[in-house]
């Protein structure tokens, strides 16, 4: 029969997934369930290095055939009655809330019949890190046997001599020769003795404390075709006396440099549209050695689209014909006439403009003018003589719901304005819109498609005055309308 005596709802039909606190975590399994009666508990040799913060849960699907059993929520388990024997069982496995599937264990009663002459089996790499010149650390994967690991065991002469380590998955080398090469393997070992073979293996040269030598980087640096604003770059694998560690590249010309890591690419984004940047890419090694850096210099796009949709794009969306001139030009005509539309509705600009808006006098800090998505603003007055051009310092502007605010900067007030005759005495240039018409929302884009599509079918779409709103595409600019 089978009991289950944890704690919560860890029953048949009753099991609670992905709710922390109800299983038990990797360090605690690895901790206490190395050993027991029957040897390691079940979820033993599910655990791996790295899943020590991970929440372990068994639910027991078939029950050993024989002898009463007791399992316990960390995996231990207890197995009593039984005759000496091989009893196998089935359990469901959950690790961090998720359903890994049904494993299977075996618990022996008693002595097992003839020795254990089954090897444990060890895969997978040595990883090193931490690297000095004195030292390092290397880990591996859990290995597995017929009955158990029992430890570990680690070389650093190729095999000659061995260190048992215990049941861990890492260790830690120290005490070595400056600039020697160790040859590290580590093997697993169960009770019975038996080795798994090959053992891992992995060759590691130890820096010298007097390495001077940099890197060797050749070759050159190529980049991916530059868009307005961002770039791919790639460059060689360079190579060191001692080890590469990793590369760095700079954008200005060497004057400040940014880590790459071990890659030999980096992507660059947010760059100025139509700007050149002076690229270098340098190797560095663990002494802070740095190699020579390879240079290229990479000019950003600067070609922006004059409406938010192409005339290719809006003719393709329409399902039409392309090759035909007439079209082409009514397509394009259409296209603007969607987005002044589009702006209509939602009270955005989606192409760039320049605006100006005069006044006699200054405006209060409060007052709105009605000019949206502002990307730079120019001041200019009357002093009674000429007009007075404001440095940007000597005022403000801000983005704000309606339109645009300007202020004289903190501190300061507005300069005093000259007697006019007639006309206004204040200027304000107002840059506004999407610098990049191609860079608008993609609803904005659905909505000038779907009008240009209506549009292009009718008889009269030729006619502006027939080129009506349609309120059904207009829920389509919601989520850009200014509510105001």
């Amino acid at each position: 029969m089978s009991v289950r005596v944890d704690t919560s709802s860890l029953i048949a039909g009753a099991c609670v997934v992905g709710n922390r606190g109800l299983g038990i975590t990797g360090a605690v399994i690895r901790a206490t369930t190395a050993t027991g009666t029957h040897g390691p508990g079940y979820l033993y040799n599910d655990w791996s290095s790295g899943d020590d913060a991970k929440e372990f849960r068994g639910l027991i699907v078939t029950p050993p055939s024989g002898g009463t059993f007791k399992s316990y929520e960390d995996g231990s388990f207890d197995l009593t009655g039984a005759v000496d024997g091989t009893y196998g069982f089935t359990y469901r496995l959950f690790v961090d809330g998720a359903d890994l599937g049904v494993a299977t264990s075996s618990i022996v009663v008693g002595s097992l019949v003839g020795p254990d002459i089954t090897a444990p089996t060890l895969t997978g790499v040595l990883a090193v890190s931490s690297l000095s010149p004195t030292g390092y650390t290397v880990t591996w994967s859990a290995g597995f046997d017929n009955v158990a690991v029992a430890t570990y065991e680690r070389s650093l002469d190729g095999g000659a001599t061995w260190f048992d380590v215990g049941y861990v998955l890492v260790s830690n080398i120290t005490g070595r020769t400056p600039g020697t090469t160790d040859q590290v393997r580590v093997r697993a070992k169960d009770a019975a003795g038996n080795v798994s073979t090959p053992p891992l293996s992995v060759s590691v040269t130890l820096p010298s404390f007097a390495d001077i030598s940099p890197p060797t980087l050749t070759g050159s640096i190529t980049n991916s075709t530059p868009t307005n604003t961002s770039y791919a770059l790639y460059w060689p694998i360079a190579t060191d006396n001692v080890a590469v560690i990793g590369y760095e590249y700079s954008l200005d010309d060497g004057a400040s440099y940014t880590s790459a890591g071990l890659s030999t690419s980096v992507s660059i984004s947010g760059r100025a549209p139509g700007s050149t940047d002076n690229v270098r890419v340098r190797a560095y090694d663990f002494a802070g050695n740095r190699s020579v850096a390879l240079s290229k210099s990479v000019t950003l796009g600067n070609v922006f689209s004059t409406e938010p949709v192409s005339v290719p794009d809006a003719i393709f969306a329409a399902r039409l014909d392309s090759g035909d001139a007439g079209m082409e030009s009514l397509v394009a005509s259409l296209i603007t006439a969607a987005r002044e539309q589009a702006e209509h509705v939602t009270g955005r600009l989606y192409v760039p403009r320049n605006i100006q808006v005069t006044s006699i006098d200054w405006p209060s800090s409060t007052a709105v003018l009605y000019v949206q998505n502002p990307r730079n603003v120019n001041v200019s007055y009357w002093d009674g003589i000429a007009w007075v051009d404001m440095l940007t310092t000597e005022f403000a502007w801000a983005a704000v719901t309606g339109g645009t605010i300007i202020a004289p900067a903190l501190g300061t007030t507005w300069p005093t304005l000259g007697d006019i005759a007639i006309g206004p005495r204040v200027r304000v240039d107002i840059a506004a819109g999407l610098a990049d018409p191609l860079s608008a929302p993609e609803q904005v884009k659905n909505y000038i498609k779907a009008l240009v599509t209506v549009w292009v079918r009718s008889p009269g779409a030729s006619d502006y005055r027939k080129l009506e709103q349609n309120p059904h595409f207009d829920r389509l600019l919601d989520a850009e309308r200014l509510w105001l």
